[in-house]
This record gives C-alpha cells, structure tokens and sequence, in this order.
C-alpha cells in the first residue's frame, strides 16, 4: 500500500464518521421537525460549508447535458433521504445504519441484472448471504420489525440506485462536483414538501441545523477525496467502520445498545459485500491478464 492510498483511507475514515455524525444530528431534529423540512434544512444548512471547497477548486458550471441525470438522482435521494430520516425516528441508530449497508449488495444486482456486468455462482452467493444478514437485522415476525424498518430497508434500496447514477457520473465529474449541484437542485425540489409540513425552527435548533450541514459537507468533500486518491474496491472495507462509530455514538448520546443480531446480521452482509468485492476484483484482473 502506498502513501496515496493510505491518504484515500484517511478521507474514507473520516466520511465514515462525518455520516455517522449527520445521522445524530438528523434523529435529534426528528423531534421537532418531519423527514421533509430535515432534507431541506440538510441543503440550505451544508452549501455554506462548500464554500472553502468553491474558492479553491472554482468548479466550472453544469452543463446542460448532465443536468436531467443530476434532477433525476436528486430526487431520488431526497425521496432516499426521507424514507432513512422517518426510520431514524424511530427505531435504534445502530440498526437503520446496519440496514443501509446492504446498498452495495443491492447495487451490485443491479449492475448484474441492468448494466450486464459478469456474474457466476459465487457472486450470487455472495449476495444470497448479503440478504440473510439483512433478514438478521430485520428479524420479520419480531417486535423489531415493523414499518420504519422497511423504511430503512426502501431507503437502502433507492441509496443502491443513486450510488450507481453516481459511479456512471464520476467517470465524467468530480464526485465533490456532483455532491455541490445535488444540493442546489435539492433546494427547490425539497421546498415543496418542507413547506407543507414547515415547522418554525428556533435559536435552539440553530446548532443542530449547522451541525447536520456541516457532517453532511464534510462528508462529501472527504469521500471525493478518498476516491481521488484510492479506488473503491480498496476502501469499501472501511465503510464497515461505521458501525463501530454508530456504536459509540449512539450509546453516548441516546444510550442506545446495540444488539446482538445486529452485529451478526451486519456480520453477514460485511462478509459477503467483502467477498462480492473480492471476486470483482479478481475477475477483473484475470481478464486484464486473458486481454495481454
């Protein structure tokens, strides 16, 4: 491994954490206001911590060619964003962030079954232990399933969609670039919504809602520069992390224990997103060697 690939965890590490941070500050306003004025109030609150990023960087204006792709991933995720900040209200930190790690598994089906990328038996094993763990999670017929849950659940699956937009769009875009525009189109596509269920925010939310701007901006500048300086393959392991952070944080500030079949469930989708991975990989290189 070498020095610029080390930086590239660096950043990964500290998205982990910026994530994990967002989805406190954005269960704390779940108490006060709905998911719709949160995804507002995420936008307007993180821009101004762009800027720093815009006077170095002067990112050139969007062009119109990729405007419909951007509008069209914007909504998705603030639909995304809606459904995970309804589940954080109500059902434990660490469980709704263990749920959203099957987004990779399910990006990868639909690289499989849309984009036709190479599959064999091993890569739908992989995948088939990816779901096993979610129903761990889940734990269907419980006291610990309900609505929110499926909630989180939707919200993985639309997050899958989104990071598949994403990974099309940074073959042409920085990734810092597209997170900017996100959230100046997320402005009037989630004003509608904020406004129909608007709740006045006061000086006392002032800290929360910088707070959740904040997580989010660095969140996104530091994931453009972990995959500025590491390929993703290399730091997918480390998004695991956020367990661990989501752990702590969620036992300090909302004295929220993890369960134990929470951490084998999320156990299981760590394996099989860590073997999913590990057999693109290799398939990858054994094609570049046939290609020589």
């Amino acid at each position: 491994m070498n020095s610029t690939q080390t930086v590239g965890i660096l950043w990964m590490l500290v998205f982990c954490l910026a994530i994990c941070i967002m989805s406190v500050f954005a269960r704390l306003l779940t108490t006060d206001f709905s998911a719709l004025q949160i995804n507002f109030l995420r936008a307007i609150s993180a821009l101004p911590f762009f800027i720093p990023w815009l006077l170095k960087h002067r990112p050139p204006l969007l062009q119109k060619q990729h405007l419909p792709v951007l509008l069209f991933r914007t909504c998705l995720s603030y639909i995304g964003l809606a459904l995970f900040y309804t589940a954080l209200a109500h059902i434990p930190i660490a469980v709704a962030t263990s749920i959203t790690f099957m987004s990779p598994i399910i990006a990868s089906i639909i690289g499989i079954v849309i984009f036709k990328e190479a599959s064999d038996g091993k890569r739908w094993l992989a995948l088939g232990l990816g779901f096993i763990g979610m129903l761990v999670v889940l734990r269907p017929g419980t006291e610990a399933f309900n609505a929110y849950s499926l909630c989180a659940v939707a919200s993985a699956i639309i997050w899958a969609t989104v990071n598949s937009i994403l990974k099309m769009m940074t073959k042409k875009l920085n990734p810092v670039f597209i997170a900017f525009y996100s959230l100046l189109l997320t402005i009037p596509v989630t004003l509608p919504g904020a406004l129909w269920s608007w709740h006045n925010p006061t000086l006392e939310h002032l800290p929360l809602c910088l707070g959740l701007g904040m997580s989010v901006a660095v969140a996104q500048i530091s994931l453009g520069n972990a995959v500025a300086n590491a390929d993703m393959t290399l730091l997918t392991p480390y998004d695991f992390t956020r367990i661990i952070f989501i752990a702590i944080i969620g036992y300090v500030v909302f004295d929220e224990i993890i369960d134990t079949w929470t951490l084998i469930g999320t156990a299981f989708i760590m394996i099989s997103t860590l073997y999913a991975t590990y057999h693109v990989v290799k398939n990858a290189k054994k094609t570049a060697r046939n290609t020589l």
